[in-house]
């Protein structure tokens, strides 16, 4: 089975995704969780200075590409980016949060909080179509 994001096209989502987590004001810890790695490894990404170890590189590519779809989602949904990113830190009303952040499902449900995100959103760009 082959990487759900592969070789020049992986460092370019690598580069983005590390750009729309900055664009959110993660912190160290938060980039680290939403990413599934040890925050050690999560700032070396950061920084690309150092060859990183992924150990569980599927799930990865997953997390990859489950954030940029968030972030198409939020930027389609808001069409101004600055709301788009402070929506992440938000706290929102809608059954899935429970007056909660997104961020606070991202972090504390792991690759399930993403997918949870990303559903929401998917469904909600759907019922305002």
């Amino acid at each position: 089975m082959t990487n759900f994001i592969e070789g020049t096209t992986k460092a370019a989502a690598i580069r983005t995704v590390m750009q729309i987590l900055e664009d959110w004001q993660l912190s160290e810890r938060e980039t680290a969780a939403v990413l599934g790695m040890p925050s050690q490894a999560a700032l070396q990404l950061a920084n690309q200075n150092e060859a990183v170890e992924l150990h569980d590189i599927s799930a990865f590519d997953i997390r990859l590409g489950l954030i940029l779809g968030i972030q198409q989602a939020l930027s389609v949904r808001y069409g101004d980016q600055s709301r788009a990113n402070s929506w992440v830190r938000s706290f929102d009303s809608a059954a899935l949060f429970n007056g909660h952040r997104a961020l606070d499902l991202m972090t504390g449900r792991g690759l399930a909080g993403l997918m949870l995100v990303r559903h929401f959103l998917r469904n909600d760009d759907l019922r305002s179509a």
